[in-house]
């Protein structure tokens, strides 16, 4: 209801907001995102190939970016969705995409969505990042929902749980910290 709501009141104003993707689950994030980074299949933002980065925790750190752990994806919860441009670029160079992030960001609030990766950490400089993934213009959160599933996600899950999942390079995560 909410999402339908910032929709209608995003057109009301000029804007388009299309839903690309949203819920996946477990093995949608490993089989068709993570793993194919990892094995060099499928590649990342700018054309990246993951796979030629021999040291594990590194090449688990670049590919998480851009793309979360399986298991670790705010998608699985059912909170989280993607709009209109997964590409980065497109957000920094495309006149309604720049528009419309203005919109989200003057007026998502009030239907209670939010952005959860942002591009500055409370300890650095604006626009800077030492770690975790990039800002995505595109990735939306439901926060009424997500901030308590976030809360309990990190009170039961620890990176040992995630070594133990079974995807190409899960061991880096009791040394890389992913959740």
């Amino acid at each position: 209801m909410a999402f339908h709501q910032m929709v209608q009141a995003a057109r009301a104003d000029g804007h388009t907001i299309v839903m690309l993707s949203a819920t996946r689950n477990y093995d949608y994030q490993a089989n068709q995102i993570w793993d194919p980074k990892w094995t060099g299949r499928r590649r990342g933002d700018g054309n990246r190939d993951f796979s030629q980065t021999a040291n594990h925790n590194d090449r688990a750190t670049a590919i998480m970016t851009e793309s979360s752990m399986p298991g670790t994806s705010r998608h699985h919860w059912g909170t989280d969705f993607d709009i209109n441009s997964t590409t980065a670029n497109d957000w920094n160079t495309r006149a309604d995409l720049i528009a419309l992030y203005a919109w989200m960001q003057a007026n998502a609030a009030r239907f209670g969505f939010g952005q959860t990766y942002d591009a500055q950490t409370t300890d650095n400089p604006p626009g800077t990042r030492v770690g975790g993934y990039n800002q995505e213009k595109w990735h939306w959160s439901y926060i009424p929902l997500a901030a308590g599933f976030q809360a309990d996600y990190v009170a039961q899950i620890s990176d040992q749980d995630i070594a133990n999942m079974g995807f190409q390079g899960a061991s880096t995560a009791t040394s890389i910290h992913p959740v």
